[in-house]
């Protein structure tokens, strides 16, 4: 069910168990959410250094790949990024740390940069 509401209603679903569904302030909720996330990357403005910059130019100089490794929901994120960076230009795959242990470490050249 979708719907706005003015006051709680009590809806029956079919297996008549009754769930109370409130009126939110989605708007504030949502303006609330980007503020909070808005400070969290404000606060890490000074952390980029010259470690950022090697890092950055180590990925730029690369001839061989980049490999970008993670587990979990970082390794979800790890596939992402490896997909960005390949489809903007940088030779970019991604490897489970599992399927490395079990063999894919040959895939690893010394000519790469392994991202974790």
């Amino acid at each position: 069910v979708i719907a706005c509401y003015t006051d709680i209603q009590i809806i029956n679903c079919i297996d008549n168990k009754q769930f109370i569904v409130r009126d939110t302030d989605n708007i504030n909720i949502g303006k609330k959410v980007i503020r909070i996330e808005a400070r969290a990357v404000s606060s890490i403005v000074d952390r980029i250094n010259d470690q950022f910059d090697m890092a950055v130019n180590t990925i730029l100089d690369c001839t061989g790949r980049l490999i970008i490794a993670g587990v979990g929901k970082s390794g979800l994120i790890s596939q992402k990024i490896a997909s960005t960076m390949a489809s903007t230009g940088t030779p970019a795959h991604f490897v489970h740390p599992g399927d490395a242990f079990h063999g894919d470490l040959g895939m690893i050249t010394e000519n790469d940069i392994v991202l974790i």
